[in-house]
């Protein structure tokens, strides 16, 4: 039998459960895979897996569907292998690793009567005083000498490269559960590292023929997972940033010496906003890896925390912060820029990034926000244009 799609590997497992039967690791078999029944401790999570994070309400949900209905889909592994390559006796998991999971909830279950009933307190929680006690009873009847869930089906292929399972469990991944984009970035990531070092890896190129996408995609996910450890936060969990109202200015706390700025959280949560910020932290920090330049270094991540804290609580636009990378990459084209444009982006540049004012023959600009910091000559230059500014309205 020739597996030609996902259509006949299907009709083999139907056909193979309908009969009861499931054929041995061991016997032989024209098929390209070979179904079985494998304790769960012999099934291992792939190392090669890019899912990082797992939606426990729904892993829940899975459990409670294989608790009532059975595993409708096995598993599908594939043999590992020692240094000489002789199989190992221990399987990675290629596609179902929350199927997987969800087994081993259910084991738990079986061998310990305290989380058969956390599990089941849990169901009448999710899922209302009917459907919940329903469930909360399965979950309880589950402790057990004879452990239903013990075991798990799953198809045996060929043994598989570490890139191969890469492959496999992102394509799996992004079929069932889209991915994260930071889980998917690094997983590229992982599979052309293993070429640039050597191995047994990937060109973006050829990643991107395998999944089935555009290169300039593969690219730019292979961009994001250089993102550091600040951005990555700011676009799983957010990061707290000024808090400003519909003017743009900072929302204070209190009042006098005493007030403080408020804070909000707010996440990156465009890809191409994600991109550029990379950018422009990848450059304020080239040349600084340096233990030497620690000092440097330091300033330069500060000065990309301010400018993400900006991007963030101003809502900054792809088109803001090219301008913002192309200003710090060229200041002289930043000065070109505010002086030949005469309204809108023209306006824009012509205002300071740190100072609370600036004056030219067509305009004043004023830094509400920023007044309380003025000192000394600054402050007394401004009263005298605004005196100016005052006079001339008569």
């Amino acid at each position: 039998m020739t597996n030609t799609g996902t259509g006949t590997t299907k009709s083999y497992i139907a056909k193979k459960l309908q009969e009861g039967a499931l054929p041995s690791w061991d016997s032989p078999s024209d098929t390209p895979f070979t179904l079985k029944s494998l304790p769960l401790g012999d099934v291992l999570e792939s190392p090669e897996q890019a899912r990082q994070v797992f939606n426990e309400a729904k892993l829940f949900e899975m459990a409670c569907s294989i608790l009532t209905r059975g595993l409708l889909t096995p598993i599908e592994v594939s043999p590992e292998a020692d240094s000489l390559g002789r199989p190992t006796g221990k399987f990675f998991v290629i596609a179902g690793e929350r199927r997987l999971r969800c087994f081993r909830m259910l084991n738990s279950a079986e061998q310990s009567a305290e989380a058969a009933q956390t599990y089941a307190a849990q169901a009448r929680k999710a899922f209302g005083e009917v459907e919940g006690n329903e469930l909360a009873s399965l979950w309880l009847g589950l402790p057990s000498d004879t452990p239903r869930f013990a075991t798990i089906t799953a198809l045996i292929t060929r043994a598989k490269t570490s890139v191969d399972r890469l492959i496999d469990g992102m394509t799996e991944n992004l079929q069932r559960e889209q991915l994260q984009a930071l889980e998917e970035a690094d997983g590229y990531a992982r599979a052309v590292r293993k070429k640039e070092e050597g191995g047994e890896g990937l060109t973006a190129e050829q990643l991107a023929s395998k999944m089935a996408k555009d290169v300039q995609y593969v690219r730019r996910r292979l961009q994001l997972a250089k993102c550091s450890e600040l951005l990555r936060e700011a676009m799983t969990k957010g990061i707290l940033v000024t808090k400003r109202d519909e003017d743009g200015r900072p929302v204070m706390l209190g009042e006098g010496e005493g007030a403080t700025e408020a804070r909000e959280r707010r996440y990156v949560e465009d890809i191409s906003i994600a991109l550029e910020l990379e950018k422009i932290q990848s450059f304020l920090l080239k040349g600084l890896d340096d233990p030497r330049q620690k000092k440097a270094r330091l300033a330069a991540e500060e000065k990309f925390a301010g400018l993400l804290d900006d991007a963030l609580s101003r809502k900054w636009s792809v088109r803001k912060l090219i301008e913002v990378r192309t200003a710090l990459m060229d200041p002289k084209a930043k000065k070109k820029s505010g002086e030949t444009s005469e309204e809108g982006e023209g306006a824009a540049a012509a205002k300071p990034s740190r100072t609370a004012w600036t004056s030219d023959e067509k305009q004043l600009v004023v830094r509400l926000d920023r007044l309380p910091a003025l000192q000394g000559e600054e402050r007394e230059k401004l009263r005298a244009r605004l005196q100016e500014l005052l006079s001339s309205l008569g």
